[in-house]
């Protein structure tokens, strides 16, 4: 029953592995941001690196990519992995066979902890558009039929991503641009919502970035 439960609890944090704040798409866009402006054909060297954020996740970014790397931590008593034949401990690692994975540990009051970093691409060259306005990249990422944002910059060893987050500001951003708002047959339930900026009223939204949300990024390495 013990090897049951380990295997299950296991198999249940792999399907609930990606991070909630993965998926949050926020506020939207009808098209890239800003208009007008040509596209990056790779991102400059000066974002380049890996960056590390207060909980340390992984941000690892070259000319073609913003690979985002979130660590989740699990946990398993030492006696359930020494009793249990789906487990093996070899050294510092813990080896699941049905999995086949080995995952390092550490060990605290006979609980072992084990530290996974699972993927998220922020950008992709190959399927997302890059912009630079302002002294800032403007990453889109279609979804659907719409558009997600973020604004990026770096400072020194500091960089720096606003995502148009939470949605709850969605009216007070439509007072300083276009939008659009689409109900159903019945005009009570809401479908969709979006902005549609001028690039004038783009580089007002950008006077609303203490407004937005913030991540912020330590760089330890130019490269990989």
């Amino acid at each position: 029953m013990k090897n049951i439960i380990l295997i299950a609890g296991i198999l249940l944090f792999f399907s609930a592995c990606k991070p909630k704040h993965a998926q949050m798409i926020g506020i939207s866009f009808n098209q890239p941001q800003p208009e007008g402006i040509n596209n990056l054909r790779e991102i400059p060297a000066s974002y380049r690196g890996i960056f590390y954020d207060k909980d340390s996740n992984i941000l690892k970014i070259n000319k073609d990519y913003f690979i985002l790397k979130y660590i989740e931590i699990s946990k398993i008593s030492k006696h359930e992995a020494d009793t249990s034949k789906d487990c093996q401990i070899e050294n510092q690692y813990i080896i699941i066979k049905s999995l086949n994975v080995k995952w390092p540990f550490t060990i605290k009051n006979d609980t072992l902890y084990m530290k996974h970093y699972y993927p998220d691409t922020l950008y992709n060259f190959n399927t997302d558009i890059i912009r630079k306005f302002k002294g800032y990249l403007i990453l889109n990422k279609k979804y659907d039929d719409l558009w997600s944002v973020q604004i990026v910059s770096i400072k020194s060893k500091e960089l720096k991503i606003l995502n148009f987050f939470p949605e709850d500001i969605f009216e007070k951003l439509t007072k300083i641009s276009n939008s659009e708002v689409q109900t159903d047959e019945t005009k009570s339930v809401l479908v969709k919502r979006f902005l549609k900026p001028t690039r004038k009223q783009f580089e007002n939204l950008l006077n609303y970035k203490d407004s937005l949300s913030l991540v912020v990024y330590k760089k330890t390495k130019d490269k990989d």
